[in-house]
């Protein structure tokens, strides 16, 4: 099995900033999978979690993040590549890479 990586990994392997995977995760666009308890509870005393987990998807998408940000592919118009249930990466990058070819 592969091993869980947290916030801080996810930045070192994307070159992302945990901000900015931090708030993909908190716009749902990446999920974690699971969350490490680093065993604080709240008043009623319920444990909560504080450490994010990616498995190798959730990593595989950050890159691709990571990719699409580098070819100034706007964040607004990278949530509604990523949340679309049939992108193509591959699409993307070919169409991504045509429009910057126009720019030059």
């Amino acid at each position: 099995m592969n091993k869980l990586k947290t916030v801080k990994e996810v930045s070192e392997l994307t070159s992302l900033t945990t901000k900015i995977i931090n708030d993909y995760t908190r716009e749902g666009i990446v999920k974690p999978c699971d969350y490490r308890n680093h065993g604080h509870g709240d008043k009623d005393g319920k444990e909560y979690s504080g450490y994010k987990l990616y498995n190798e998807d959730a990593v595989k998408k950050f890159q691709q993040i990571a990719i699409f940000k580098k070819l100034q592919i706007k964040r607004a118009d990278i949530k509604k590549i990523m949340t679309a249930p049939d992108y193509d990466c591959y699409d993307v990058l070919d169409n991504q890479i045509e429009m910057l070819k126009k720019i030059k």
